[in-house]
């Protein structure tokens, strides 16, 4: 009956709740150890309340942002901390390089987007920087050996070169075969072609002033007929494209690999024998 009336009071009293509160706060102050111990021993030994603690923290988890938020941060803290004394640095040193290097990966300079990785030496242990996953991951990949990255590097180069002789010639050709498209006969066909297709359907035509203009409507009449071939003419005609014979297939195209052959030491010139004329040496 006085629990009864306690609850009663504490849920009608405010100024009753408030000191209830204080004394409880003060006496879990005071009693903090003891309290840890014996959570810490049920929670071993009882699995129904293990299992009640960790659904109230799954469901706290999703439910709350903020709580989950904070549980968040307080994880990557503990994993950079733990990173850090891995190294043999300080949360503060580690702070104080990733401002020396502006946020940003040491090799490629890209702005870390995760948690930048402590590169470091593995002969001496010594730390060297900061680095994204991806370079810290390539470096591991080549073995740290400077005379591979330099041979990947020429590679990409010469790669990157030859890309570009490639396009240049492409170009070149695609602009040859462009010009020659706006021949007389190309543009005669074209513009017979698109006068037919401005005429309005369902209109009987009238008769063909000219040879031209026959063709160029026989054509369009095999495209309305749903010939592939004659409508992919019409389309290409009148896009000013060179139209491919019926069936031909474009050639395939082969790559030049002469890029990766390392470029060839020029001869020495041999020397004149000693039965050789000084005249025919000269």
């Amino acid at each position: 009956m006085n629990a009864d009336r306690q609850r009663k009071r504490y849920a009608e009293d405010p100024e009753f709740k408030r000191k209830k509160l204080e004394k409880n706060y003060a006496w879990s102050r005071a009693n903090r150890d003891w309290i840890n111990t014996k959570k810490r021993e049920r929670y071993a030994n009882d699995a129904a309340y293990r299992e009640n603690e960790q659904a109230k923290t799954r469901k706290r988890y999703a439910e709350d942002p903020e709580y989950r938020e904070k549980n968040r941060a307080k994880r990557r803290k503990y994993a950079r901390a733990r990173n850090c004394r891995r190294h043999g640095l300080t949360v503060e040193d580690f702070e104080a390089m990733l401002a020396r290097q502006q946020g940003a990966c040491a090799i490629c300079k890209r702005p870390f987007r995760r948690t930048p990785c402590i590169d470091h030496c593995p002969l001496s242990g010594w730390v060297r920087g900061l680095l994204c996953h991806g370079c810290n991951s390539g470096l591991g990949q080549f073995g740290e050996n400077p005379a591979l990255l330099a041979q990947a590097s020429v590679y990409m180069q010469r790669w990157v070169e030859h890309l570009i002789v490639c396009f240049t010639k492409e170009n070149k050709k695609m602009s040859k075969q462009d010009t020659s498209e706006q021949s007389n006969a190309a543009r005669l066909i074209r513009q017979a072609i698109l006068k037919e297709l401005k005429q309005p359907f369902g209109v009987a035509w009238a008769r063909p002033v000219d040879r031209l203009e026959a063709v160029a409507r026989a054509l369009i009449d095999e495209a309305e007929d749903r010939d592939v071939e004659a409508i992919k003419e019409v389309f290409d005609r009148a896009g000013g494209k060179a139209s491919s014979a019926p069936g031909q297939l474009e050639a395939p195209r082969l790559l030049n690999v002469t890029w990766q052959r390392p470029p060839s030491k020029p001869k020495a010139r041999a020397k004149p024998s000693a039965s050789t004329p000084k005249d025919a040496a000269s």
